[in-house]
């Protein structure tokens, strides 16, 4: 893991923000140089399993599994240069039983015909947001809900909340 070029303060970069995922097996950490950690527990043992980069210019003020994704496959993360960044970790990660992103997300189909499978089953941004402020953490909506079934909430340095509405199937 080489750490040459990136935006860090101290070596190791520090950790920001933690988050289970919704099965108990993923640990995401989001780091000070903007990239972000995935860690599998495995009974009482962290074992790294990838390092996120490339999607941040920032450090990682928030990250999150949603818990209308009802899998370990997605995970959302929020970076200070504004930028939400939606991940599919891929089967490499997540497993080969793993959800299919387009069964998930309707901008998830694109046309992967030019990717390998193993291109198309590492973890991969599958789209992004530009948020207006720095954002501080990041929550999404259970997925049950009649209205705001499959948004999240931004609280930024700003005097409100701002919901996004994503393009779940």
């Amino acid at each position: 893991n080489s750490d040459a070029g990136a935006n860090q303060v101290c070596n190791p970069p520090m950790v920001h923000t933690l988050t289970y995922s919704p099965s108990g097996r993923l640990l995401a950490a989001g780091l000070g140089d903007g990239s972000i950690g995935l860690f599998e527990q495995t009974n009482t043992n962290l074992r790294w399993t990838a390092r996120l980069e490339d999607a941040h210019s920032g450090s990682i003020a928030s990250v999150l599994f949603p818990k209308w994704g009802k899998s370990d496959r997605f995970l959302l993360t929020a970076g200070n240069d504004g930028k939400i960044a939606f991940w599919d970790l891929g089967a490499v990660v997540c497993g080969a039983k793993a959800v299919d992103p387009s069964e998930v997300f309707t901008l998830a189909s694109s046309d992967n015909s030019t990717r390998s499978d193993e291109e198309i089953d590492a973890p991969r941004v599958l789209f992004a947001l530009q948020h207006e402020s720095k954002m501080n953490w990041i929550v999404s909506s259970r997925g049950t809900e009649t209205t705001c079934a499959s948004s999240i909430f931004v609280a930024d340095t700003s005097t409100s909340i701002t919901a996004y509405s994503l393009p779940v199937r």
